[in-house]
């Protein structure tokens, strides 16, 4: 009777024990696929992002009000566009965390995360800038413009900074432990 329970217990614990190690591949399965659906994002956004930058020219570059109210409109839906993008980046890289057994993509996916999270606090400084300058715009007052201008442009910078060495922290965790 012993011997039949001690086998029975045998066989338990290496049922749970095969159980768990293919559970932690099956979880590093998925989160690398977490990570790259992420990865594809965060290539979009920068991608769009360029673009976008690339384009505020145009507003610089014009005299009439209403081409620029309509830049700055155009800008505006743009800009909801990136955060949408990086919302759905941050949805991929917060499934990582939820998984068991893979410390290092946690660590990256809060990485990206926190990048992610100053990417929106750029893009909520670019858009805050823009309602003001609508408004200056519409109110025929640009008195406030340059002032307004410089205190969302060192915002704007130092969130930019910020973002880089987030992003840079965590491009050196996925070479250094080859995720």
């Amino acid at each position: 009777m012993k011997k039949a329970l001690t086998i029975v217990i045998v066989i338990l614990v290496a049922l749970t024990v095969s159980s768990l190690l293919v559970g932690c591949g099956a979880d590093t399965k998925q989160a690398k696929q977490h990570m790259k659906e992420g990865e594809a994002k965060l290539e979009k956004l920068k991608a769009d992002t360029i673009t976008f930058v690339n384009g505020l020219a145009s507003l610089s570059n014009s005299s009439d009000t209403t081409a620029t109210i309509d830049a700055l409109n155009k800008a505006k839906t743009t800009v909801a566009g990136l955060s949408k993008t990086s919302d759905q980046a941050r949805a991929s890289y917060e499934k990582i965390k939820s998984l068991n057994g893979v410390p290092d993509y946690v660590k990256y996916a809060d990485l990206e995360i926190k990048a992610l999270d100053v990417f929106q606090q750029w893009i909520k400084s670019i858009g805050s800038y823009f309602d003001q300058f609508l408004s200056m715009l519409k109110a025929g007052d640009l008195s406030g413009l340059q002032n307004a201008a410089k205190a969302s442009s060192d915002t704007i910078n130092k969130l930019g900074q910020e973002y880089s060495k987030v992003d840079k922290e965590a491009q050196q965790l996925k070479s250094d432990k080859k995720l």
